[in-house]
């Protein structure tokens, strides 16, 4: 394949979950804190040209 240089990227990622019960767990957090862009690429993976994203769910189930 091909070979893409890019400079250094730092990227700073948080995240957190909370268990209400055992058999529900809340989870959230932010990915890319800072919104730094990478250099624009298709061969920009694993980083997202799209900046600070946040995201949130629930996982359901029995243990």
């Amino acid at each position: 394949g091909r070979a893409v240089f890019m400079e250094e990227f730092w990227q700073h990622d948080i995240s957190a979950s909370y268990v209400l019960s055992d058999e529900l767990m809340i989870y959230g957090g932010v990915k890319n804190v800072t919104g730094e862009l990478p250099w624009i690429t298709e061969y920009a993976f694993p980083h997202s040209p799209r900046g600070t994203f946040y995201f949130m769910g629930l996982n359901w189930g029995s243990n």
